[in-house]
């Protein structure tokens, strides 16, 4: 039993006035009646179809399905469950076929995939339509889309149909086919409603309520034959569709809407690939350098140096008593240095001293060149000779040195400047070096300037300095046994005043730096993600916009807000997701080709793609498809059925 007590519906014009739709309505309709409304347009008819099938609830007075007032229910249960809509225009999704735009009603039933194909098959069949399921509703003609949307209002086993102008579009033949199926589901036990303009269609119905301007003009009742058929069974539902069905729906649209798809995916796809192969290409080349690094260095090896004076002497004597760390000069190990004007220099000993060094003199600064066992003949004395290779107190001088200086063969110069251990960093007092006799003046064609001396002149330095009391320590260096060593070295001396460098050290600020880069190049490569996921928002506005008819639909047969947000959203995420995988076959690609090359170069891959890096550009993809497209189906959720329907 459906009752309307004391019903009163306005709408607000423009300037804010009520106009009075339905007044003080009072009707009941029972079980199994077939009931025609007539009038003239404007007068109520549609507008009572909306409130009584739930889709307008902004209404005075009550509405009372077996004694329940529908404001105290869940109207979208109460639509999906006790009422079937039949549209003038059809209402059918034109990218479904036949048997899917019936089984869109059957979503929600607690059926198996083949249960509810049986019965969408059957109740086409039912209607006259089941050689057409497989068919695109855009095929048929307006009876056949009319039984469509018939099959479809019958899906869910109502308690009402509430057919608005079910027959308007239609030929007599056909109307006469589509009335009769409605005289059958009325007396199968259920309420059909028929709002209608045609007065000869209403003649046939049990009973015709005519409107005038809102107000019920006549109520009356007429004998009419009756059909016969048995009533349906009870249907079980479930409380929402699952996230599967919403997989479907997204993707049956989007092969409906495919070059629009494969637009977002190609975007998508390109942003996805720019992400992966930045992320790939910094992994790879920071391997391969990590790996340089690990077999060219020691990872023992270790410096602690002084900030700023942190500490003294003492404190690196400690360091090296307690840890082992050489602190005299070994010079069959050593290569120590000599430092003029503050600049260190390294003057090679040989273990056969049979030799020359070389140390250029720039400004006052020596800088140490390799060792020669003879003088390279690019060195053409114009003056003197060269020194004597045992004699540790001759040198040799440019033309240039001795034109700056105004030296000459034979005349003896001093050098002075600390003595310092390179292996473990200790600079000794000042050592000078009397009366270096200058055998030879030579043109140097380079002009790099070097003074040339005996590798036995390092030597003596050496000798001078081992003898040396005091130290003036700044640093120290060496290698530790092992790691726990260098670990202990660390927690015992690292400090703001006190840097203590290792191999693991180094190797970790390469880290720092490539994982900077890395960060900075997947930033910029990120700014396509957002465009990607703002040109998806776009197009899934559009969408919205094109398919009002469709959410409309949706809303009139049962789903809920959440279930049209979640359809809208799995189509967006859907997009994403496959512009992911394309995007990364493409990186895979482009990968491929530039590891060929660079093997070929270098021996090595420079992009290196990891299951990680794949697993969270899918992740990805399909984060910035669901973020593109939550808004667009936040606003399909909010679209009003009533005026989506009518346009």
């Amino acid at each position: 039993m459906l009752q309307l007590q004391n019903v009163n519906k306005a709408y607000k014009l423009p300037d804010g006035s009520p106009l009075a739709v339905l007044k003080q309505m009072n009707l009941s309709f029972a079980d199994g009646e077939l009931v025609a409304i007539l009038g003239k347009s404007g007068c109520g008819k549609s507008t009572l179809l909306n409130v009584l099938g739930g889709l307008d609830n902004d209404y005075d007075g009550d509405i009372l399905l077996d004694g329940v007032a529908l404001k105290s229910l869940n109207l979208d249960n109460y639509r999906l469950e006790d009422v079937g809509f039949i549209f003038q225009s059809f209402q059918l999704v034109p990218h479904l076929s036949v048997l899917d735009n019936v089984l869109l009603a059957f979503n929600k039933q607690k059926l198996t995939p083949s249960e509810k194909q049986i019965q969408a098959k059957a109740l086409l069949a039912d209607v006259g339509l089941a050689n057409y399921q497989n068919k695109k509703v855009t095929m048929l003609s307006g009876g056949q889309k009319q039984r469509v949307a018939i099959a479809r209002a019958l899906a869910n086993n109502p308690k009402i149909i509430l057919a608005d102008e079910p027959t308007g579009a239609l030929d007599s033949n056909t109307a006469a086919i589509v009335f009769e199926i409605l005289q059958k589901i009325a007396a199968s036990g259920k309420l059909v409603l028929i709002v209608t303009h045609n007065r000869e269609l209403a003649n046939q119905c049990q009973r015709v309520v005519e409107l005038d301007y809102g107000v019920v003009k006549s109520d009356t009742t007429q004998v009419v034959g009756q059909l016969q058929s048995e009533a349906s069974p009870p249907l079980h539902f479930k409380k929402r569709i699952g996230y599967w069905q919403s997989i479907v729906l997204g993707i049956k649209n989007i092969r409906y809407r495919f070059g629009r798809t494969a637009f977002l995916s190609i975007a998508s796809a390109i942003a996805i690939a720019s992400v992966v192969l930045t992320l790939s290409l910094g992994g790879a080349v920071q391997t391969n350098i990590r790996d340089a690094f690990v077999r060219g260095a020691d990872l023992l090896a270790f410096e602690v140096s002084s900030i700023n004076d942190g500490f003294d002497d003492a404190d690196l004597m400690k360091l090296a008593d307690t840890y082992g760390i050489r602190t005299g000069f070994d010079i069959g190990i050593a290569e120590p240095s000599f430092v003029i004007a503050g600049e260190t220099t390294t003057l090679p000993i040989e273990e056969d001293a049979n030799s020359f060094s070389f140390a250029s003199f720039f400004g006052g600064d020596i800088q140490t060149l390799s060792p020669f066992l003879s003088i390279p003949t690019q060195y053409e004395f114009v003056d003197g000779v060269a020194p004597t290779w045992d004699d540790p107190t001759e040198i040799a001088i440019s033309e240039q040195m001795a034109d700056q200086f105004a030296l000459a063969v034979g005349e003896q110069v001093d050098l002075s400047g600390y003595y310092v251990n390179p292996l473990a960093s200790l600079k000794g007092d000042v050592v000078t070096v009397p009366q270096l006799t200058i055998t030879g003046i030579y043109f140097d064609e380079t002009g790099s300037q070097p003074v040339i001396f005996s590798d036995r002149m390092s030597e003596q330095l050496a000798k001078d300095s081992i003898n040396t009391d005091e130290l003036n320590l700044s640093s120290m260096s060496g290698v530790a046994k092992d790691e726990v060593q260098i670990q202990q070295i660390i927690d015992d001396y690292g400090s703001d005043e006190i840097r203590v460098v290792t191999s693991a050290t180094t190797l970790q600020t390469v880290d720092t730096i490539f994982a900077t880069i890395r960060v900075v190049l997947t930033a910029i490569a990120s700014i396509s993600l957002i465009v990607a996921s703002a040109m998806i928002g776009i197009v899934m506005f559009v969408n919205v916009v094109e398919r009002q008819k469709e959410i409309g639909l949706l809303k009139a047969i049962g789903y809920q807000k959440a279930e049209i947000r979640r359809i809208f959203f799995t189509e967006a995420s859907v997009t994403g997701f496959v512009g992911g995988l394309a995007g990364i076959s493409v990186a895979g690609i482009i990968a491929l080709i530039a590891n060929n090359i660079s093997q070929q170069l270098y021996e090595l891959n420079i992009v290196d793609i990891t299951v990680i890096i794949i697993a969270v550009a899918i992740i990805v993809a399909i984060l910035i498809g669901g973020i593109g497209g939550l808004f667009p189906a936040i606003k399909a959720s909010k679209v009003d059925p009533i005026e989506s329907l009518r346009k």
